[in-house]
């Protein structure tokens, strides 16, 4: 039926047979996708609410909400922070003369719903370029996410990294050049309370 109505339609436009076909698949392809996307935040509903009524997610939006630079030059994001210390970022565009919306949404670990909708890289988690923060004027990477894991290096004082936020732990995830080669990067974790976001006034 609905094929029938947009078949229809192209003919109104004085579309052809082959255009109105290639349309349709498009459209159909564009449907189906946006459908997966809101059936997964559907699953996803416990994480992005963390369990309030809707009157206390209307009183957080009003409260609580930040908006924080995501590095990109086109979209900004707004962190939504919850009682328990969860928190959830939406991933919103910027760009002029275009309506806003939402782009992409991130869980408290800092993992994409688009990349649990087609999860191509399984790697694709929220990034946010950083600044220390440390009276020493740097930080230690470790290895893994413990004070008694081995240092694999160390960032600076106005040295660019990103970081992903998590409010499920202590220790946030990041990422810098190496000194030895612009190709490669270090990776490793930093105890959270040393980061903090480049800018977050807008």
């Amino acid at each position: 039926m609905e094929q029938y109505l947009f078949a229809e339609n192209c003919k109104r436009k004085h579309v052809s047979d082959k255009d109105c076909g290639e349309l349709f698949s498009k459209y159909f392809d564009d449907a189906k996708s946006e459908s997966l996307f809101f059936l997964k935040i559907k699953e996803q509903k416990s994480n992005l609410s963390q369990g309030l009524n809707e009157a206390d997610i209307i009183k957080l939006l009003q409260d609580s909400t930040t908006i924080v630079n995501d590095g990109a030059p086109s979209s900004v994001l707004m962190k939504i922070c919850f009682s328990n210390k969860k928190y959830v970022h939406f991933s919103m565009n910027k760009i002029a003369k275009e309506p806003i919306n939402v782009v992409d949404i991130f869980l408290p670990d800092g993992s994409s719903i688009f990349n649990k909708i087609d999860p191509k890289d399984m790697n694709y988690f929220l990034k946010i370029p950083g600044k220390i923060d440390d009276p020493d004027g740097y930080i230690n990477v470790r290895k893994e996410a413990s004070s008694q894991s081995p240092i694999i290096g160390t960032i600076k004082k106005g040295e660019k990294f990103y970081y992903t936020p998590n409010s499920n732990t202590n220790w946030w995830k990041v990422e810098k050049k190496s000194q030895l080669s612009d190709k490669s990067l270090v990776k490793g974790y930093v105890y959270y309370d040393r980061i903090s976001p480049v800018d977050n006034n807008f």
